[in-house]
């Protein structure tokens, strides 16, 4: 890729799971990670998805499914690196 193209920080689910074990190297759980495609992209990346109640899988899924609309959450502290994406919360 030789060009850079603007990209909104609003996005969609393309595919997620719910992690409820331990993975060395990640969070402790429960935590999820899902396909994001962001509006103005080709192609979805993989981010953590945050602010929704994770200890009630059913009730989790209401919020975090395929489709679903999510939106960057940023640190206050940003360095120039996709780590500047806390998370992406759905809305």
């Amino acid at each position: 890729m030789d060009e850079w193209f603007q990209v909104g920080e609003v996005g969609t689910i393309e595919t997620f799971t719910i992690c409820y074990e331990k993975f060395t190297g990640l969070p402790d759980p429960p935590y999820a990670i899902g396909g994001v495609k962001l509006e103005g992209a080709d192609t979805s990346f993989f981010h953590f998805i945050g602010g929704v109640d994770l200890s009630d899988p059913e009730k989790a899924l209401e919020k975090i499914r395929v489709g679903a609309k999510v939106r960057a959450v940023w640190r206050e502290k940003t360095e120039g690196n996709i780590l500047d994406i806390k998370y992406f919360e759905p809305i």
